[in-house]
């Protein structure tokens, strides 16, 4: 289904000009100015936006959508439609569960009350099937039957009741076989009594560091916590068993906000926190969103070190200082499906000595081997870039090593 176009309208009221936009979803606005009048408003009024009230209890059928699936050993997700030769899928795409006798899907559906469940799967398949297996909370259900169709665009739908306890309940499709055909996944739907509202007040994490920690993803908020063991090998999620393959080295046994990473998905600020003493914080960021969500990272500064995790991805260090007392907005990793959540890291507030690379009070001979073991082979530590980043550019490059070998060589007393 296509955005609904934007609606922007504008008027002049008592020399005022308004813009109204009705929109829905992201929309980048650019207004230019001219004119020979004088004595004008040089700055513009802030709004003071509120929280809206949280949306009444959604009691009908839910959709599932198989290019969001968590999958493995599958032919392709593809997240585009539209740019095959497939027809009347819903949603953005669909999925190609292959012909492997280990492919498998899965999602969870929640419920705020037990009972039994409509379960509706819509596919297509050339072929009829009767290799896959149904599996609600580790439990199987039974083999599916599926009778071809014409053609991928010709979709089916079969529907099995099924019993959903309260709480989170995980759905599963397993191949026990090789299928005849490959099997596209549209979606599946569940329908029955979900129960009501159980909306409580957000209760605050709280850390050394990192205080009055409130998780506005309220899908996701049991999964979010704060730790002090963080380093190579511990979790970067609360709801995956992915862990981090690398890690700088000064901030091993930092104050950790251990967030979700099905969090990427809201598109709102994910939280907000209280800094309990003066602390330098971080983040680490996917690669791939960063320079999407610069809105609210702008004021941060690149810390010149990445971190990777055990699914081999890369996330880019931002930081920046907080005084005690003071409140840092996270704001949304940008809802992109194919990215992972970022993490956030406190320490004591970091003191930079420039050249002193290895932080031993004074800058010597050790600290440019450092500076070129790092521009040679990167940092592994980001005080020692700070510190070697003696024009403070953000960089460590060739004139930094210049000016710290003039410094060592008393061609200049400081930088």
């Amino acid at each position: 289904m296509a955005q609904t176009p934007s609606i922007v309208t504008e008027s002049w009221n008592n020399g005022d000009y308004v813009l109204t936009v009705k929109h829905n979803g992201p929309l980048d606005v650019s207004i230019k100015c001219s004119g020979n009048e004088t004595g004008r408003s040089a700055t513009y009024k802030r709004s003071s936006p509120k929280v809206p009230s949280f949306p009444d209890f959604y009691k009908g059928e839910r959709q599932y959508e198989g290019e969001n699936f968590d999958m493995k050993n599958i032919e392709e997700n593809v997240t585009n439609g539209c740019r095959t030769d497939v027809t009347k899928f819903q949603g953005m795409g669909f999925l190609k569960l292959g012909i492997k006798d280990s492919a498998a899907i899965k999602d969870t559906v929640k419920t705020n009350k037990a009972g039994t469940f409509k379960w509706t799967l819509r596919y297509s398949s050339t072929s009829d099937v009767n290799s896959i297996d149904l599996y609600v909370n580790g439990s199987k259900i039974k083999t599916l039957s599926l009778p071809k169709g014409a053609n991928y665009s010709d979709w089916k739908t079969i529907s099995e009741n099924i019993e959903l306890k309260s709480g989170e309940n995980k759905i599963e499709l397993k191949a026990n076989s090789a299928a005849p055909c490959s099997v596209y996944l549209d979606n599946f739907k569940v329908a029955g009594d979900f129960g009501g509202s159980t909306v409580t007040p957000i209760e605050p994490i709280n850390g050394t560091l990192i205080k009055e920690l409130i998780v506005n993803d309220r899908d996701n908020a049991a999964n979010w916590s704060i730790y002090n063991n963080t380093g190579v090998g511990s979790l970067i999620y609360g709801d995956r068993d992915i862990t981090f393959a690398s890690f700088p080295e000064n901030l091993v046994g930092a104050e950790t906000i251990k967030t979700a990473c099905d969090s990427k998905m809201y598109t709102s600020d994910l939280g907000e926190f209280t800094a309990g003493a003066d602390i330098t914080v971080y983040v680490a960021v996917d690669e791939r969103v960063a320079e999407n969500i610069q809105s609210w990272l702008g004021n941060w500064k690149n810390a010149g070190v990445s971190v990777s995790s055990s699914n081999d991805v890369t996330f880019i260090l931002y930081k920046k200082n907080v005084k005690s007392g003071e409140k840092v907005t996270l704001g949304t990793n940008g809802g992109f499906g194919l990215s992972a959540n970022y993490s956030v890291f406190a320490v004591p507030q970091e003191k930079i000595i420039k050249g002193d690379l290895n932080s031993d009070g004074c800058v010597d001979v050790f600290d440019m081997c450092l500076a070129r073991m790092g521009v040679t082979d990167g940092f592994n530590n980001t005080l020692a870039f700070d510190a070697a980043d003696i024009d403070s550019n953000g960089k460590v490059e060739a004139s930094d090593l210049v000016k710290l070998q003039k410094f060592l060589l008393g061609m200049i007393k400081q930088f």
